[in-house]
């Protein structure tokens, strides 16, 4: 609790998982794991998740959204797609009904989460159908978010032979990677784009 209270949250995080106090570990976790993510800090995500028990983590909407994307793009993309689908399932079972508005965001999070699952898995009707439900659900603040959702939407267009709006998808999540300053985004938008200008065979400009 005193780390808790000095904001020190690593050392409070490891504390309760020591005393397998794991629903206060979780709701510690929670607080804090998306600016864990945005900081790719993903090492530490992978860490706690595999720590605290399977059936707690499926509880937490949120936390299974940040830990199946981390799964996701270290290679255990099947583990991962189930954690983002227990994701989906708890958030449905909560809000589905009615979606309050300050939980749209989180279900705008959840669905850009599958639509860059479906685009690595090559399954570009079910990314597309995901990132147009992540467009109505998200902030204009959101700019990360957005950056990924784009980039998905990006990969599908890419799988689908469309060059043209694969190259517009892709500058988009360019852009919203230099509003949010993600390096990660904004290094992956730009060797997209230049990957599709290369195919129509634009070398200056993929250059």
């Amino acid at each position: 609790n005193w780390f808790d209270q000095h904001k020190m949250f690593d050392f409070s995080i490891r504390h309760a998982i020591a005393v397998q106090n794991h629903e206060r570990s979780l709701q510690l976790i929670g607080s804090v794991v998306e600016e864990m993510w945005e900081k790719g800090h993903h090492v530490a995500i992978l860490n706690y998740g595999s720590l605290l028990p399977e059936e707690l983590i499926k509880k937490s909407a949120n936390f299974c959204l940040y830990y199946a994307w981390v799964l996701i793009i270290s290679g255990q993309v099947q583990k991962g797609a189930t954690f983002l689908n227990d994701a989906e399932t708890v958030f449905k079972s909560n809000y589905d009904k009615n979606i309050l508005p300050d939980k749209k965001n989180l279900w705008g999070k959840i669905t850009v989460a599958s639509a860059y699952l479906h685009s690595q898995l090559n399954n570009p009707e079910k990314t597309i159908a995901y990132f147009k439900i992540a467009l109505d659900n998200l902030g204009t603040e959101e700019s990360l978010w957005l950056g990924w959702g784009w980039f998905a939407f990006g990969m599908a267009q890419f799988s689908l032979g469309d060059l043209s709006q694969s190259i517009n998808a892709f500058n988009e999540a360019f852009k919203f990677g230099k509003l949010s300053r993600n390096i990660h985004l904004i290094s992956t938008g730009a060797q997209r784009m230049s990957d599709c200008e290369q195919q129509l065979g634009h070398y200056q400009s993929a250059y």
